[in-house]
């Protein structure tokens, strides 16, 4: 699961198979969790930290962040 520490600055939108978008609402920062629940019950988290700024017209931009998760 995804969750948004400040979801009046931006949602999580799940995009399935392990993938999701953020869409800023209003300027302002917060930490994107992803927490995962393995099948012998342990669970484990990553958080990305997540900076909203207003959008410039002359200017678009992406970041992407892959997160690869292995089990011993």
């Amino acid at each position: 699961t995804y969750t948004s520490s400040n979801s009046s600055i931006f949602q999580i939108i799940d995009l399935g198979k392990g993938k999701c978008k953020v869409v800023g609402k209003t300027e302002g920062t917060g930490l994107v969790t992803l927490t995962i629940k393995t099948t012998d019950g342990s669970t484990l988290t990553e958080k990305v930290f997540i900076s909203v700024y207003t959008k410039l017209e002359q200017c678009e931009a992406k970041a992407s962040k892959t997160i690869s998760v292995y089990r011993k």
